[in-house]
């Protein structure tokens, strides 16, 4: 079947850039991650995140967004 988005295909490898930090003002900002393994956010690209939840041994089913890195403003 094919895509009706072709620049978007589906992902099934995640590579780990680590536990999320502590959260503020209830969100946990994974730039840093991301910059510290990926170096540079190229405009234009799609960034995959797929987050799997762990509480009290018990994982949660995995939650992926997709997002486009958009050029900065003026």
């Amino acid at each position: 079947m094919a895509s009706t988005r072709p620049q978007l295909s589906r992902r099934t490898h995640f590579p780990f850039l680590g536990l999320l930090p502590a959260p503020i003002d209830g969100w946990s900002y994974i730039t840093e991650l991301y910059l510290a393994r990926y170096r540079v956010l190229k405009v234009g690209k799609a960034i995959w995140i797929r987050t799997c939840q762990h509480i009290d041994g018990w994982i949660d089913v995995p939650k992926m967004v997709c997002a486009r890195i958009l050029a900065p403003t003026a």
